[in-house]
């Protein structure tokens, strides 16, 4: 059976919402300028344990197959809408900009308009 992500983000997180979906295009923007696939990726979150900025790393976990229980995700108590994100000798910190969290705007928008990234 085949899911739309927002379908599958609903049923896993338990609803639909800007952090999940602004973790999904994290993980989707990581995964391309990586050029990894599902499970390649190592990732450290900044958000901490604490919702609402929490929920952005349910989307990055969704997306990228990189997990707490797989330890391939690690999270980190910063506060930060922010990950780093390394798959073999390469690593990438990619941190959202300061906007307002409308649903529109996080998924239509072009990447460089919601983030800013550096390469480690």
């Amino acid at each position: 059976m085949e899911y739309d992500l927002p379908s599958l983000a609903k049923w896993f997180h338990g609803h639909y919402q800007p952090y999940i979906a602004l973790g999904i295009r994290m993980g989707e923007l990581a995964m391309e300028l990586l050029e990894a696939n599902r499970h390649e990726l190592q990732i450290v979150s900044e958000t901490g344990f604490r919702p609402t900025y929490s929920c952005m790393t349910d989307g990055l976990q969704l997306v990228t197959g990189s997990t707490v229980g797989n330890g391939k995700l690690k999270m980190l108590e910063k506060g930060a809408l922010a990950a780093t994100f390394s798959k073999d000798d390469k690593k990438l910190r990619i941190e959202s900009k300061d906007f307002k969290f409308n649903m529109d705007f996080i998924t239509e928008v072009k990447p460089e308009e919601l983030f800013m990234w550096e390469w480690k």
